[in-house]
């Protein structure tokens, strides 16, 4: 059965329908009918009855006969949809007139008919058809053009001059929400509503995108609006065409995102900022205007990220982001370039304090407290400052200049805002040499070791060293670690280094062990080489070559490390000690920890930060860290020592051992040898006397 479509309306059928009567009590006045009427079991796909006339529109010998063919084997998915969609309807009481094709044994033919709703006797919904005429006018053009709008996926609707629905063919039918009885219902919002009818206003046709209300929520259409006259009241309708387009709209989206977008913050990438830059640049050189370009870095953001984990480290990128672009002005852009760094370009600008202005602001907004999950971090940033056209006359200078600020910044100890000078060109040129001539320095072996003593309390003899590195290079002469420090970290030499570190100081130890000097060397641990896996291995083989016993050697990492992943740390720390040397918390009361964190870990000693120790308003908090480690039954190291009072009252707080320049500097191993031979004599003397 194929339908030809013609406006689908409520009309009164031959009698009043009535869904709850029976069949038998409907049917009782058909039998004798002229008019060929038949009722078909929707759900089964079969004419459960029908009158003489209709047994000869159906070519059928007899009712039994009729009742028995399965017409589902003539029927498209598209009919099978519109008769159900019929049912639904059926249940509200609505009928329905339209143009049929049926096939009775392959011949088609087609009538106008009127359908509606009867229940049939099990109690379902069937459909009582009556046609009233078979139509022999219409051409084989016409009739593919109706089976056509009967199959076709595109929605067709018809509304009238007041926008109301009049018509949908099937594929609207099974979309268009049944709640939506007008075009403004159907459109999401109100302005694009107002676009159609103005458009209408000014053209009898009109295609656009449009989000629009379905019956399984929102979706995105491509709408073609045509006015013509209806066909059957001649008064001026709107012929409305849709075609779904909604992954393909998401499609879009999503490659507009990959594309322009970052994927971690939702802020404009690189390229989309250079677009807006170069469109930018443009308009401020025509226009004889500024703009500035605002490079922001978070400082010791690797930091938390290698301590707390990248989890933690994206979360802080993302509540950064959203805080700065609460903060620029709505014609800003704020991009994020990647890692820890944004942009910020401002144009329009009238002079170079309003730059200046907006970076103290995200400075400030930045450096509120980020309560990520079970941390509270306190984060700062650093911001370089370009100006167009003082510093560049294109988007790439702007930037790098920009750049370089920042990084001048993060040089002047960070949490602050430079603007670019030229003079700025060469600090970076020193900063990259720096680069060259530190891996020149790890193939050349160009770093020696220096050891600072550490003194117990109680003997006051020397117990230990620590051993810290020095760069000796061939032209610049003795560098100091916190000069390359930072570059090592942040290129990854750290590793390489923290490695050669870890076998001079074991090699070293072994040595004065063999002449009877029995001290524990301690050595610094970055965060790299702490989370590579191969770390307690490292450790075995150092102390196997130097055939130094583990006890000696001491490994000093920072509390921040311990809680960027729980089990992983733990793990860690557990394969370390396996191994039988002892593990050290530096600069302790610096970092991001809870202090309850220290009693889950294998820890041996707290070293307490020179800061506290130098800073008499922080004489409560190095109480309280004393009072914590003999509680945990850790030992306690206080850094920083530099005077006889500081001794006298970190020995009577109770801590075990002192390091400091109230001791000895930091010195070359042939000179420490010396001063511990002088020292040990110094005590022996001393103990003679006594």
């Amino acid at each position: 059965m194929t339908p030809k479509s013609r406006q689908s309306e409520l009309q009164y059928p031959l009698q009043e329908p009535d869904t709850t009567a029976s069949l038998e009590s409907r049917v009782a006045i058909l039998t004798d009918l002229l008019t060929p009427c038949w009722v078909f079991d929707i759900d089964n796909s079969s004419v459960a009855w029908s009158n003489k006339a209709g047994l000869e529109v159906w070519n059928a010998e007899s009712q039994s006969e009729l009742q028995n063919r399965d017409m589902s084997a003539d029927m498209s998915p598209a009919v099978t949809r519109r008769l159900k969609q019929y049912q639904e309807d059926f249940i509200t009481g609505q009928t329905f007139t339209e143009f049929w094709t049926l096939y009775p044994k392959g011949n088609p033919v087609t009538y106008f008919m009127h359908y509606s709703g009867v229940t049939l006797d099990d109690g379902r919904l069937g459909m009582l058809v009556e046609a009233t005429s078979e139509d022999r006018e219409n051409d084989s053009a016409t009739l593919r053009s109706a089976q056509a709008l009967m199959h076709t996926s595109v929605m067709i609707t018809m509304y009238n001059d007041s926008f109301d629905l009049v018509y949908c063919n099937p594929a609207a039918r099974a979309v268009i929400n049944g709640n939506t009885q007008s075009l403004k219902e159907h459109l999401v919002n109100d302005g694009d509503w107002e676009s159609v009818v103005n458009a209408l206003e000014a053209q009898a046709e009109y295609t656009a995108e449009f989000l629009v209300n379905t019956a399984k929520g929102e979706a995105w259409h491509q709408l073609n609006f045509q006015r013509s006259p209806d066909s059957t009241t001649g008064r001026v309708t709107l012929l409305v065409s849709e075609v779904d387009i909604t992954m393909r709209r998401v499609a879009e989206e999503r490659a507009h995102s990959l594309a322009y977008l970052d994927t971690l913050t939702g802020l404009p990438n690189r390229t989309l900022l250079n677009e807006a830059l170069d469109r930018e640049i443009t308009f401020a050189r025509t226009s004889n205007k500024r703009l500035a370009v605002l490079f922001i870095d978070l400082d010791r953001f690797k930091i938390i990220n290698d301590s707390l984990g990248h989890g933690v480290g994206d979360e802080l990128l993302k509540k950064a982001s959203q805080v700065l672009k609460n903060k620029v002005r709505s014609t800003d852009t704020i991009a994020r370039l990647g890692g820890d760094e944004f942009l910020v370009l401002m144009p329009g600008i009238t002079d170079t304090s309003t730059a200046h202005e907006m970076a103290t602001r995200l400075l400030e907004s930045v450096g509120v407290p980020f309560t990520l999950g079970s941390h509270e971090l306190r984060v700062s940033s650093s911001i370089g400052i370009s100006i167009f056209p003082d510093d560049g006359g294109n988007g790439e200078t702007l930037i790098k200049h920009a750049d370089i600020a920042m990084y001048s910044a993060k040089e002047a100890g960070g949490d602050c805002v430079t603007r670019f000078n030229p003079g700025m060109m060469q600090d970076l040129k020193k900063r990259l040499q720096l680069d060259v001539d530190l891996r020149r320095a790890i193939e050349r072996q160009e770093f020696e070791l220096y050891y600072q003593p550490r003194v117990s309390a109680d003997s006051g003899d020397i117990i230990g060293v620590e051993a810290l590195i020095r760069w000796f290079h061939p032209e610049r002469g003795l560098i100091n670690p916190a000069d390359f420090i930072s570059v090592a970290e942040e290129t990854g030499m750290i590793v390489e280094i923290g490695h050669w570190v870890l076998d001079e100081a074991v090699r070293q130890c072994a040595e004065w062990n063999n002449l009877g000097m029995s001290l524990s060397v301690s050595v610094n641990v970055s965060s790299r080489q702490f989370n590579s896996t191969q770390l307690a291995e490292q450790v075995l083989n150092a102390l196997a070559k130097s055939n130094c016993p583990a006890y000696l050697l001491e490994l000093e990492i920072t509390e921040s490390m311990l809680v960027r992943e729980t089990t992983n740390v733990l793990q860690t720390l557990n394969e370390l000690r396996d191994t039988g040397v002892k593990i050290s918390v530096d600069d302790f009361g610096t970092g991001y920890s809870s202090l309850s964190y220290l009693k889950d870990f294998p820890l041996n000693k707290l070293k307490i930060d020179r800061t506290f120790i130098m800073n008499e308003d922080q004489k409560a908090l190095v109480e309280m860290i004393v009072s914590l480690g003999k509680m945990l039954k850790l030992g306690l190291v206080a850094e920083g020592i530099e005077s006889s009072e500081q001794r006298d009252w970190l020995s009577a707080l109770g801590c075990d051992e002192f390091q400091g320049y109230y001791f000895s500097k930091p010195l070359p191993a042939k000179d420490f040898l010396i001063y511990f031979q002088k020292h040990t004599d110094t005590r022996e003397a001393l103990a003679t006397l006594h």
